[in-house]
């Protein structure tokens, strides 16, 4: 797919031009079974331990970015979220 098929955004649009052709689409579809219980371990996995060392505004964070433990997120949702605070996924 092309960049002119992603969603523009502001961040997109600071990118200088050179970086611009590794942007690509999330293509969400594509992802598999193994794919989607890869993240739900690593995840865990990750949150189990950051519970115990991170600041507990860093979980809080990846609550609100719409980040789930359960599946991989879709850059698009996120982006609505993101957008509030002037992020991007």
């Amino acid at each position: 797919m092309e960049f002119n098929a992603i969603e523009p955004n502001v961040i997109i649009n600071k990118l200088p031009k050179h970086l611009r052709q590794y942007i690509k689409p999330q293509n969400y579809e594509d992802y598999t079974a193994i794919n989607q219980a890869v993240w739900r371990y690593v995840m865990r996995k990750n949150v189990d331990y950051l519970s115990t060392v991170a600041h507990e505004s860093y979980l809080n964070g990846l609550k609100q970015t719409g980040i789930s433990v359960n599946s991989i997120p879709n850059m698009y949702g996120m982006n609505r979220i993101l957008k509030e605070i002037g992020w991007a996924a």
